[in-house]
């Protein structure tokens, strides 16, 4: 399982395509919506952020997955 796929288990979401960060992005949860000119949302695995993206990373059992919203 890829940290997007629990994001797919847990939580509403939606995503909007950008081509200039070359695929989708996570622009809303729940009923929080950001600015994708100005905010984002970034993830960490174990308290380490990962060189991927949120749909290539393989979690393992007993992983702690943490996203956290940032600005620009």
């Amino acid at each position: 399982m890829t940290p997007f796929d629990a994001l797919t288990r847990c939580v509403d979401f939606a995503t909007t395509y950008f081509d200039s960060f070359g695929g989708s992005v996570v622009t809303q949860m729940g009923n929080l919506t950001l600015d994708p000119t100005k905010e984002g949302w970034v993830y960490h695995v174990n308290g380490v952020m990962p060189t991927v993206g949120m749909g290539d990373y393989q979690l393992r059992d007993g992983d702690n997955l943490e996203l956290i919203k940032t600005s620009f």
